[in-house]
């Protein structure tokens, strides 16, 4: 796990103001009325759907949005990763490019309890296309752009995948409550890059007072022919 710069504080509110702007192509993503995404998720679009078109059908509706009005964030964000990794950083052509998560002040945002997961989304896609798939680990960041006064950040146990190998899902929720989990806080402007091969969720946030806002750019890659395909 690595936690690096991305944004400064105003480049953090222009974003900010753009992703405000942009707000008719924001969607719903569960039934809490106070939880948006921007972009097309792997893991909504096409896991939970079991539709990849559907996915597709959003990736092609949304990508030219995104990068014609954050495409100098998209960048930053590329030559930041390739910079960390020491490999090149390419956008996967076809896929999402990342996306975010705009959870917005409402009184239910406390009671919200996400889910304990691991991030699987890339069994989604076909990644021969883009070369000889790499057997390390892929990656999943979380780059916090607008936060509340009181924090927000995710939850991560040291439980893995393998470890869950072939137990089933309440098993492995069981062995879960049984640890502790390492609570990370995110700093605004600073991007936290892991695995996604621990379990983990977004962390419950307690406090969250009107007018405040918990905002991410979320991602993942896979490395395919010594190349980093970035994607959501």
């Amino acid at each position: 796990m690595t936690e690096i710069d991305l944004l400064t504080p105003d480049e953090c509110r222009q974003v900010r103001r753009i992703l405000n702007e942009l707000r008719p192509y924001w969607r719903t993503k569960s039934t809490y009325s106070c939880l948006y995404m921007l972009g097309a998720a792997s893991y909504v679009d096409a896991v939970l759907t079991g539709n990849l078109q559907y996915y597709l059908s959003w990736v092609e509706r949304l990508n030219p949005v995104l990068l014609e009005h954050l495409g100098w964030v998209y960048e930053h964000l590329r030559h930041t990763l390739s910079k960390c990794l020491g490999e090149p950083v390419k956008f996967a052509e076809g896929l999402s490019v990342p996306g975010y998560h705009l959870f917005l002040y409402h009184p239910e945002l406390e009671r919200l309890n996400c889910a304990i997961h691991l991030d699987s989304q890339s069994q989604a896609h076909d990644w021969k296309r883009y070369g000889e798939v790499d057997a390390r680990d892929p990656l999943s960041f979380t780059a916090a752009i607008s936060l509340p006064r009181d924090g927000a950040g995710m939850n991560i146990w040291n439980f893995s995948e393998d470890d869950a190998h072939g137990m089933t899902r309440d098993a492995v929720l069981g062995e879960i409550r049984n640890l502790n989990p390492n609570y990370i806080r995110y700093q605004t402007g600073r991007m936290l890059i892991h695995s996604g091969r621990l379990f983990h969720q977004i962390a419950p946030m307690r406090g969250i007072l009107p007018g405040e806002e918990r905002i991410t750019l979320q991602g993942h890659a896979v490395c395919c022919s010594g190349v980093w395909q970035l994607y959501w």
